[in-house]
This record gives structure tokens, C-alpha cells and sequence, in this order.
């Protein structure tokens, strides 16, 4: 299905570093994989339109997110992408209703998932009116989790999210992963340099060693190889 095609050949420079990125993901779960460093989040940041590229691509579909022969690049709003950060990032002076809420009110969104369905399957009714600063790790976890789904019309970009979680955490948390995409249907980009998340995450991984992607394929045949690339 094309229509759900991430496609990008992009050149940038970050502080001096040149990174090349050129790649048509197919499948709607992507790993992106490599040491830290390797260019994970500049390639993503790219595509959600937080960096901008110095020359090439960025399609989503036939969408055009980003062109510079054409002149093209959409404002990250512009983009329909929700995105979920290492460190959750979650407004401290909002309620967790207003927390999930805001790529609604804010950036005048229109998406497929109801607010409803989004906190029943987050299991998030019990937190709606407490501060951010009163919810544990896990839960403000989910929070912006919920947040990146009511804000994402295209897809998800997840950004290392369970990599400061312990690991009974991070266990819970990929079960509400894989329910995620079963029920949002919506494609998503998973950057981890865990391998198990990956697998049990994924079909599809990019691996990125040095500032360009070096691999791309089944998420289990890119780990076989990439572990006798030594890029883990």
C-alpha cells in the first residue's frame, strides 16, 4: 500500500557532521537501528520537520513534505505526525486531559481516533485530572503516548520511548504498543538500539551506522546481519 509509503533521500549537516539518508519504507512498523550517535533521531527529526535537510525529499504517500528543488517544507503541524520523545516531555502546568488534548485544540487536528478510545486503551480514565508531576515514570509514558496518537493524522514517531523505563515497564509498555497499531492502524517509526524491541515491535528495520543507512529489510534478517555488522 503506497499510500502509507515513507520515502526520503535527504543530505543535512548537524554541527559540522554530514548525514545521508536515502530509503522507500513499506511496511507500517519500521525499526530504525544503530549505536547512539549513529543519525537515528536526525533522520527522524527530519521527517517530522524539526530539521531541516539541505537538499532532497521527504514523501509520505504522494504527500510532499519536503522538496528543495521544489521549494517545499511543510511546518512540522503541517505534517500529521505525532511524536513521542525519550523523556515524554509533557506540559507540567496542563491536567493530563489538557496534556492529551492539546494537538487537538492547538494545531487544529483532524484524526482518526477518538479521545475516548485513546484513553480506554491506555488505560489513562483514572489520571485525566492529575499533574503531570504527580505520575509516575510508566504513566506519563502513556500519556505521551496518548498525546502522539490524538495528534497524528499520518503516522507515529517514536523516539527511544521506553529507554528510560525498567524493564518490567518497558515490558508493560510494548504490550500497549502492539495494541496500539492494532487498533490505530496508523504506520509507525520505532528508533531503539534494542534489539528484542524491535522484534516483537516491528517487521521492517533501517539500520544507520556512521551517518548513513547501511541495511534495510525483515526486522529479524537486519538484526542477523547487523550483528555481524558489530553495529550493537
Amino acid at each position: 500500500n503506497n499510500d502509507f509509503m515513507i520515502s526520503f533521500d535527504i543530505s543535512i549537516t548537524v554541527e559540522e557532521k554530514q548525514f545521508r539518508f536515502a530509503a522507500d519504507l513499506l511496511s507500517d512498523t519500521t525499526a530504525i537501528l544503530g549505536k547512539s550517535g549513529a543519525g537515528k533521531s536526525t533522520l527522524v527529526k527530519a521527517v517530522a520537520g524539526l530539521i531541516k535537510p539541505d537538499s532532497g525529499y521527504i514523501k509520505f504517500g504522494n504527500r510532499v513534505f519536503f522538496d528543495s528543488e521544489k521549494g517545499i517544507n511543510l511546518a512540522p503541524q503541517k505534517r500529521g505526525i505525532g511524536f513521542v520523545f525519550q523523556n515524554h516531555r509533557l506540559f507540567p502546568f496542563l491536567s493530563v486531559r489538557k496534556n492529551l488534548l492539546f494537538g487537538r485544540l492547538f494545531a487544529k487536528r483532524q484524526n482518526a481516533l477518538s479521545f475516548e478510545e485513546v484513553v480506554k486503551v491506555l488505560e489513562l480514565t483514572p489520571l485525566l485530572e492529575k499533574s503531570p508531576l504527580r505520575l509516575s515514570g510508566g504513566e506519563s509514558q502513556r500519556v505521551a503516548l496518548g498525546r502522539a496518537l490524538l495528534c497524528a493524522e499520518n503516522f507515529i514517531v517514536l523516539d527511544e520511548p521506553l529507554s528510560s523505563l525498567d524493564p518490567v515497564l518497558s515490558e508493560s509498555l510494548q504490550g500497549y504498543l502492539e495494541r496500539i497499531h492494532s487498533f490505530a492502524k496508523l504506520p509507525f517509526l520505532y528508533i531503539t538500539h534494542r534489539p528484542n524491541e524491535a522484534l516483537r515491535l516491528t517487521e521492517e528495520a533501517l539500520l544507520i551506522s556512521e551517518g548513513k543507512n547501511i541495511l534495510l529489510g525483515k526486522t529479524r534478517d537486519v538484526l542477523n546481519r547487523s550483528l555481524f555488522l558489530r553495529t550493537e
